[in-house]
């Protein structure tokens, strides 16, 4: 949750929904004249923090039927809708939790109006000052220590933030989510043993749940533990196996998780098979990207181009929107690119910058997140170009403008190749280096290492991770592209060495 993500990049939009809502807690008590529709809103809470919107929808409009002016009630349908993909219902709640505001404690007016202006580019600093003044007047506080944690988050200071979230341990041990959130800070700083033991204490303090099994799931692929993170997202279908029947978010972010996790693996039929599951199962407007993107680049990587040119049910979904346009233009220019078709590539490329500009008009803060997405098919235009050294200065300038971009092993990936392509190797080798010391079980960058090694004459070390490459993909679809580069490289070394 954070989330999130992941380019998982992008979804961790609806994760952070979702940290937020973890932070409403039962006590102090919120404000109702109904016994009957605060027992719903507890509900309501737990099924948020186990990542069931569906569920705490049901629970929190029964629970205004019986209080109509239950303001905190209003406000968990704004994470609930939030979480669930449906924004403009989402907005609607906030702004009538914001009418019922003067009705309720000074704590619970805090907290809506805290959230009501985050996120919104002209209040950000008007949230971010009423944090200020809840942590001083309440520092004893769950709520108090959470948002703080959330800005902490916001100004990417993640070390003060696990100190915030410890200290909501401090407060409630027994508060599950926390340890989910405390995963995932421990591995945005890559220390991932911590994140894996905060994780599994997560399932601990939660048994019988899904989403502890998912968050596992999720850091194992980070670090190429690929069997099992597939033997933990498994165990958490097998919880509930009635998500893979029904739009949810949790359903689709498990099966999107077990696609890559399958990718990891070079297994891109299994890949592709549940990332159509999980593009089936988004809730609303809330699209999973990574899994959308993913499943079309498994077609391309292994040049199932029947497949992909049949398969449109990704593609539309983000053509519905103009905020998801941009990635429809990225997937289709890689596609021409593959194709050697440059100048519809062109095209794709421009007219994705038409709508960003189109959306940066309306919210500045668009053109920083998804530049990056345009910068890397422009790199990649460039690469089929022949023209390495542009490509490499685009990656740099434009594509590694975040931290989330910096995480991305496919960005390190095509940045590594411009690299490679133009004969920079040592400064190719340190990126694929350092992507391996966190997830040494990545082929690509295992793969670019060979390529590196044999152009270098070093055949040696180029046999050595060739080794290493054959043993990751074992078990990977044979049609996968990297493998044919491989075989002609292995034969080369048989006559070489």
């Amino acid at each position: 949750m954070t989330k999130r993500v992941l380019i998982s990049i992008a979804i961790m939009l609806t994760v952070l929904i979702a940290v937020i809502a973890t932070g409403l807690r039962t006590s102090p008590k919120v404000t109702t004249v109904s016994p009957e529709a605060y027992e719903l809103y507890l509900n309501a809470e737990e099924m948020n923090q186990n990542f069931y919107p569906a569920e705490a929808i049901g629970f929190l409009e029964k629970a205004i039927e019986l209080d109509n002016e239950f303001a905190m009630a209003y406000l968990q349908l704004f994470f609930s809708y939030g979480i669930n993909g449906e924004y403009v219902k989402s907005r609607q709640m906030i702004e009538k939790a914001t009418l019922l505001k003067d009705y309720v404690s000074e704590r619970e007016a805090l907290i809506i109006e805290i959230n009501r202006n985050s996120g919104e580019q002209n209040n950000q600093d008007l949230s971010d000052s009423l944090i200020e003044v809840l942590y001083q007047k309440y520092p004893k506080s769950f709520e108090a220590h959470f948002y703080k944690a959330s800005l902490a988050v916001r100004e990417n200071d993640i070390e003060a933030a696990i100190e915030f979230y410890n200290n909501v341990v401090d407060i409630d041990e027994d508060f599950a989510p926390v340890y989910n959130i405390l995963g995932y800070m421990y591995a945005e700083l890559n220390r991932y043993d911590e994140a894996i033991d905060n994780l599994k204490k997560y399932a601990e303090k939660a048994p019988g749940k899904v989403n502890p099994y998912d968050s596992i799931g999720e850091i194992l692929i980070r670090v190429g533990r690929y069997e099992e993170a597939l033997e933990n997202l498994k165990r958490g279908l097998e919880i509930r196996p009635e998500l893979a029947e029904s739009k949810n978010f949790l359903g689709a972010a498990i099966h999107k998780n077990i696609g890559a996790a399958y990718l990891g693996r070079g297994q891109i039929s299994e890949a592709v098979k549940y990332y159509a599951i999980a593009t089936k199962l988004q809730p609303g407007e809330n699209v999973l990207l990574d899994a959308v993107l993913n499943r079309y680049m498994a077609l391309i990587l292994t040049k199932r181009w029947d497949e992909f040119d049949s398969d449109t049910e990704g593609l539309d979904i983000l053509d519905s929107s103009e905020r998801t346009k941009p990635f429809k233009h990225l997937i289709k220019g890689i596609y021409h690119l593959a194709h050697k078709d440059i100048q519809s590539a062109i095209d794709e490329s421009e007219g994705m910058r038409d709508i960003i500009t189109s959306l940066t008009e309306e919210n500045s803060s668009v053109f920083k997140r998804l530049d990056p997405i345009n910068a890397l098919l422009d790199a990649d235009i460039k690469m089929s170009q022949e023209r390495y050294s542009e490509a490499v200065k685009i990656f740099t300038s434009r594509c590694f403008t975040s931290d989330m971009a910096k995480h991305s092993s496919w960005l390190n990936w095509r940045l590594a190749e411009a690299y490679r392509l133009d004969e920079e190797y040592e400064k190719s080798k340190e990126i694929a280096e350092n992507v391996l010391s966190v997830n040494p079980n990545n082929y690509f960058l295992r793969s670019l290492l060979v390529q590196v090694y044999f152009e270098e004459g070093d055949y040696k070390k180029a046999k050595i991770e060739l080794k290493r490459v054959k043993s990751l993909l074992s078990e990977a679809d044979s049609d996968l592209f990297l493998l044919a580069g491989m075989r002609k490289i292995e034969e080369a070394l048989e006559v070489l060495l």
